[in-house]
C-alpha cells in the first residue's frame, strides 16, 4: 500500500480499525515520531482498553486519535494536524511488523 492522507478523523479511524498503519507525526514538543499502530480489535489488549470511545458520541470531531502502538505495546495518541506521513501497511499479521 502507499501513503494516504485521510481527510478527516473518521477516515483515519476506519483505516486503523482494519489495518496496521505506519504514522509519522510531530509531537507537541516538536520532535518527529514514527509509530506502527492500529485499532484492530484482534490486536488490542483485552484488559487495557481506552477509557474514552474510539468513535465520537457527539457531532464534535476530535482533534486527536488514541491508537495502540504495536512497538511500545501501549496506548498513544497523535493530533490529526501534526501528521506528516500515514500509510496503511495492510491487514497483515502482527508478527510481520
Amino acid at each position: 500500500m502507499s501513503q494516504v492522507k485521510p481527510d478527516n478523523y473518521h477516515q483515519y479511524v476506519d483505516l486503523l480499525k482494519n489495518n496496521i498503519c505506519f504514522c509519522s507525526f510531530t509531537k507537541k514538543n516538536g520532535e518527529l515520531r514514527d509509530m506502527t499502530c492500529t485499532l484492530r480489535e484482534d490486536l488490542l489488549p483485552k484488559n487495557d482498553r481506552p477509557l474514552k470511545r474510539v468513535t465520537p458520541v457527539s457531532d464534535t470531531i476530535p482533534e486527536s486519535i488514541s491508537v495502540w502502538d504495536l512497538n511500545k505495546a501501549g496506548w498513544r495518541s497523535f493530533r490529526l494536524d501534526s501528521v506528516k506521513y500515514f500509510m496503511p501497511l495492510g491487514p497483515i499479521d502482527v508478527n510481520e511488523v
